[in-house]
């Protein structure tokens, strides 16, 4: 299999652009910029900018096709529940930022990319998924540094190790859990999941979906994955069982869930919200 993309980092004026073969890469990084903590404005530092300015236009005369990011950065990594949710909120308000300028200057929307842990979780927190999945062209997993004084004084170990017989340690350990997570993606910690990120899942990874009349029941399953849900045929015939039993009427939980990625506004609209109003 040939590898679609091939990413390379430059740091800054430690090396010139003039230096880089860009023949060897589809995209490089240029780093870093900074955020002003005041205004949040992007900032880039007196001392870079001659580069920063030119980099682009030098590294295409190489390669016409290498697509160039800016890096922002490096910030440390989220370490609590609400810095995961500061994070998720970041992505999907940058993306919208993105859409928005595209629209407005009738542009290739910019190519959204985050350097994350080698981990789909870190500290015990599980990296927001969907988020990511949603808002970003790809990330970058960092599978390097994993010892080094700064962070593990006590302890010796390989920096960048892709398989590890005594340690869970890894970037195959790493990889796994990544994908492992964006498997399960549709799920909530809780196991529960809204009816529009399950009919994403479906979708997305070819699950096959069976309803069962003698439970009245939908489900899909693919791989090791197994999710239980209520779909148009098993809303349909609830609704009916409510009407059959002479029930005042019928309640779900939760309309949001539905459309999570919506207005509120547009929820009727949603295939199983319409079964709902027979």
């Amino acid at each position: 299999m040939l590898l679609k993309q091939v990413t390379g980092t430059v740091s800054g004026i430690s090396f010139p652009a003039s230096a880089v073969d860009s023949t060897l890469c589809t995209r490089l990084f240029l780093a870093f910029a900074d955020v002003n903590p005041k205004t949040n404005q992007v900032i880039i530092s007196p001392q870079d900018q001659p580069q920063f300015s030119n980099f682009t236009r030098t590294v295409q005369q190489r390669n016409p096709f290498v697509k160039t990011l800016l890096s922002i950065g490096g910030a440390s990594a989220s370490t609590t529940a609400t810095d995961m949710t500061n994070f998720r909120t970041l992505l999907a308000e940058w993306q919208a930022a993105v859409t928005n300028e595209s629209k407005t200057f009738g542009k290739p929307p910019l190519l959204l990319v985050a350097a994350v842990y080698y981990s789909a979780t870190y500290n015990s927190l599980l990296h927001p998924i969907q988020s990511i999945k949603n808002n970003l062209d790809w990330i970058n997993v960092m599978a390097y540094s994993f010892f080094a004084p700064g962070w593990s004084p006590n302890v010796t170990g390989p920096p960048a190790s892709l398989y590890s017989p005594i340690s869970p340690i890894s970037g195959d350990s790493g990889i796994t859990a990544w994908l492992q997570a964006a498997e399960e993606m549709a799920v909530r910690p809780d196991g529960s999941a809204g009816y529009n990120l399950i009919k994403e899942y479906i979708a997305e990874n070819g699950a096959s979906t069976v309803f069962n009349s003698t439970l009245v029941m939908d489900y899909s399953y693919t791989g090791k994955t197994w999710i239980g849900y209520d779909d148009t045929q098993s809303i349909t015939s609830k609704i009916s069982y409510a009407k059959g039993k002479g029930l005042v009427g019928y309640f779900a939980w939760n309309l949001h869930a539905h459309g999570e990625h919506i207005r509120d506004t547009t929820l009727a609209t949603f295939p199983i919200n319409k079964k709902m109003k027979m």
